[in-house]
């Protein structure tokens, strides 16, 4: 009897462990509807952050496998997806993988400017067709919706980034169709939502390390500090303007996940009904 309540206890302990720090690959799937899409059009978006040149499988299969699963219009990087220290591997193999099916839009993260060879970087991913955005924005046609994709630079400290988001904004508002903002950083969202977008999407908060469900969604964030706001996430900013903070994507073995596995982000935009 004692050995049974021993291993019954101990499976339940395995399995409790198993499940705070579960790093398997989720995807998180927020339907949001918005105004300047009519009642019936729909367009699928995949977010990816925080990669940090982290590999799922051999060859990224995981985690393309995932993606592919989705069946996104439209692949956002919001930053951090190469590394500074990383090789740059786990990411030419995740766009080998996604080469040549929906269009990819991306913007830097803090790690990649910290690159000396960043203007290399980006070649890189140019050559693979990713449309890299700095400071300015991209028009597409997805599924008869005209989608407007603003990017933001992550250089803070290299430029007036309050200037640059000002300027952005009053080049986009004047565009048709739905208007989308990738930007890195999540604790300025009290400025994003003064520039009249529908979606903007972030990364750099990993979740906000450790999260204890229903009483803390995030530990500490860069940027944030303990306690972040936006740690990960939907957020409703002013303005109707919709807000996505992805838990990113790295797994660091000294730096354990808690409640926070790492996620693709999957959003289904719609009409108003």
């Amino acid at each position: 009897m004692k050995k049974k309540y021993f291993i019954s206890t101990l499976l339940v302990s395995l399995s409790a462990i198993g499940i705070i720090f579960y790093n398997g690959l989720v995807v998180r799937e927020y339907p949001i509807q918005v105004a300047n899409m009519k009642s019936g059009e729909s367009v699928k978006i995949v977010v990816l952050t925080d990669l940090h040149s982290f590999k799922y499988g051999r060859r990224q299969e995981r985690l393309i496998k995932q993606i592919k699963k989705q069946t996104p219009d439209l692949i956002m990087l919001v930053g951090d997806i190469v590394d500074d220290y990383r090789p740059v591997e786990g990411v030419k193999l995740l766009l080998e993988g996604l080469k040549d099916t929906v269009p990819i839009f991306y913007v830097t993260g803090n790690h990649e400017e910290n690159i000396k060879s960043l203007p290399n970087v980006k070649a890189f991913l140019r050559s693979y067709g990713v449309t890299v955005l700095e400071g300015e924005y991209a028009k597409v046609m997805v599924n008869e919706v005209p989608i407007n994709i603003g990017g933001l630079s992550d250089t803070y400290s290299r430029y007036p980034f309050v200037e640059h988001f000002y300027k952005l904004a009053e080049a986009i508002k004047e565009e048709k169709g739905v208007k989308i903002l990738l930007s890195h950083r999540p604790e300025y969202a009290p400025l994003y939502e003064k520039g009249g977008y529908d979606l903007v999407l972030s990364g750099h908060a990993h979740g906000g390390q450790v999260r204890i469900p229903y009483l803390l969604n995030g530990l500490y964030a860069p940027g944030q500090g303990f306690f972040p706001k936006y740690a990960g996430g939907y957020y409703k900013l002013k303005d109707n303007t919709h807000f996505i903070v992805s838990r990113g994507l790295a797994i660091y073995p000294t730096l354990p996940r808690v409640f926070n596995p790492p996620e693709i982000v999957s959003i289904t935009l719609s009409g108003m009904k």
